[in-house]
């Protein structure tokens, strides 16, 4: 009998706020993705060369950066924040479209 593999996706988070960075990496980590993240432009570039990332994810303010440093899908985690329709000042983020489109650029089912 053959066992098949998945295939491990990894995603780096090009995400200077710490908060923000690691409820990101626990959302990924318990989908099942190897999931690292960086802080700085140096930092970002250091992961690019070192290891294979599937998807780089980042907020508006550093999507041009990640594009000049290659040519992975990008997610802007930004758009995943959402107003409550209630009027409310507070904010949410929409996790389950997050992952919907990590599942995207990764091949992964939907």
């Amino acid at each position: 009998m053959t066992k098949l593999l998945h295939a491990v996706h990894r995603i780096l988070l090009y995400v200077p706020h710490r908060d923000i960075a690691g409820k990101l990496l626990e959302s990924l980590a318990s989908q099942g993705y190897l999931a690292a993240a960086v802080a700085d432009h140096e930092e970002f570039l250091t992961s690019l060369r070192q290891d294979h990332y599937d998807v780089v994810v980042t907020g508006t303010r550093h999507v041009r950066e990640v594009r000049a440093g290659g040519h992975h899908p990008i997610i802007n985690y930004e758009v995943f924040i959402h107003r409550h329709q209630s009027g409310e000042p507070r904010t949410y983020f929409h996790m389950d479209d997050f992952i919907n489109r990590i599942r995207f650029y990764t091949g992964a089912a939907v």
